[in-house]
C-alpha cells in the first residue's frame, strides 16, 4: 500500500529486464522513468529527480557503476541507489555496496523481494499490508499439472494478459468459485508471487 508518492528511475539495456521492474513498481504505486542507457539516465536526471534509482550494472557503453559514480557527482541525485544484478555472490555484493550502491537486489526479482525493500528503505512512502487469508470454504483448486506449470510460469514472467487467459480457462471447465476469483484479483493487482 502506498503513502506519499514515490517515484523511481529504471536504468537496464535489457527491454524485457525494464518491462518487468516496471511493472513490479508500477504494481506497488510507483510512478517509473525507464531509461535502457547511461547516457539517457543522466539526461532523465536533469528534468526529475526520483526517490529511487534501479541500476543494471552489466550495460553497453556506461556500465551501472560508472554511471553510479557520475550520478553520485550531481547537485542533486536520487535518494537510494539500487544495483540490479545477475551476479550476487556474497564478494561481488559487498564490492558494489563498497563501490556506493545502497542495496543490491538479485536477478530475477521477486515481487516480495522489491516490496520489502520498498517496505524497508522507504517506509514514509508505503505501509505493510498484510496478506488476505482465504475463507475457509474455500477448497483448493485440483489442476492438472501443465495447467499449474502454465500458471506458475505466467506469474514468474509477471504474464498477466496470459495469466487472465489461463484463470478465464480454468473457470470455464470449474466454474467460477472463491479461488479463481481470488487469483483474479492477485492478477490484476501484480501480486503475482502469491498466485505460485
Amino acid at each position: 500500500k502506498q503513502g506519499k508518492e514515490f517515484t523511481a528511475l529504471v536504468v537496464d539495456d535489457v527491454k524485457e529486464n525494464r518491462e518487468v521492474l516496471t511493472k513490479m513498481l508500477q504494481a506497488q504505486g510507483a510512478e517509473v522513468k525507464v531509461v535502457s542507457s547511461g547516457i539517457e539516465a543522466l539526461e532523465s536526471l536533469k528534468e526529475h529527480i526520483p526517490n529511487a534509482a534501479y541500476l543494471d550494472i552489466a550495460m553497453p557503453e556506461m556500465d551501472g557503476l560508472e554511471l553510479l559514480s557520475q550520478i553520485r557527482a550531481l547537485p542533486k541525485k536520487p535518494d537510494r541507489f539500487i544495483c540490479v544484478t545477475a551476479s550476487v555472490l556474497a564478494v561481488d555484493k559487498k564490492s558494489y555496496l563498497d563501490q556506493g550502491f545502497d542495496e543490491v537486489i538479485g536477478k530475477p526479482i521477486t515481487l516480495e523481494i522489491l516490496r520489502q525493500s520498498l517496505l524497508n528503505s522507504f517506509s514514509n512512502h508505503f505501509e505493510e499490508v498484510s496478506k488476505e487469508t482465504p475463507s475457509p470454504s474455500a477448497q483448493p483448486l485440483q489442476l492438472p499439472n501443465e495447467v499449474r506449470c502454465k500458471l506458475q510460469k505466467a506469474a514468474e514472467n509477471y504474464a498477466s494478459s496470459e495469466l487472465m487467459r489461463l484463470i478465464d480457462s480454468i473457470e470455464r471447465s470449474t466454474g467460477s468459485n472463491e479461488n479463481t476469483i481470488r487469483m483474479k484479483e492477485l492478477a490484476r493487482s501484480g501480486r503475482m508471487d502469491e498466485l505460485i
